[in-house]
């Protein structure tokens, strides 16, 4: 899909024209979590480790994931795993209406989305999911998207994760 396209898609799908501004109250107490996964295989290795952190702390966990890459995920029953695969999206980067439905209904007090990459894809599911907070790496029209944003000037998959870990435990009480 050409840019054009891509950047008419995100202005006309998103939600929001912006996200609003976080409420400080509502970064008190995070029980519920919706974490939307990358697309790469490294990029998941890596990511899980806040998955794992997560269920320590006691948290409810919901994960859109890749197919492919749900063998990754540890087993927990804090976890409640909602998959898809390529012939869910439209074009190669829209969410089709199954999708749409499995995750719309969703809330959580806290969203991630862990993908590093510009993909519409993930940016098109986090507006779908009810959250106060959306923290994801900041990337072209991710201030459409989410209220909080990392900036990581690293290409190394491990390091982004690290720092994103650490920033996102600093912000928020989990």
């Amino acid at each position: 899909m050409n840019n054009f396209f891509r950047h008419l898609f995100v202005r006309l799908l998103a939600r929001n024209g912006h996200t609003t501004v976080i409420d400080t109250r509502s970064t008190e107490q995070v029980n519920s979590v919706f974490i939307i996964f990358p697309e790469n295989e490294e990029d998941v290795k890596n990511s899980v480790s806040i998955i794992t952190d997560l269920v320590a702390r006691k948290k409810k966990i919901t994960v859109l994931i890749h197919g492919e890459f749900v063998r990754f995920i540890p087993n927990s029953y804090a976890l409640m795993i909602k998959e898809y695969f390529p012939k869910d999206k439209l074009f190669g980067e829209i969410p089709k209406q199954n999708i749409k439905n499995l995750i719309n209904s969703q809330e959580a007090d806290l969203l991630l989305n862990l993908n590093r990459n510009d993909e519409i894809f993930t940016l098109l599911c986090t507006s779908l999911v009810s959250a106060p907070v959306k923290f994801g790496f900041r990337k072209e029209f991710s201030d459409r998207f989410f209220n909080l944003q990392f900036a990581s000037n690293s290409s190394d998959s491990y390091n982004s994760f690290s720092n994103f870990k650490s920033y996102l435990y600093k912000l928020i009480k989990l």
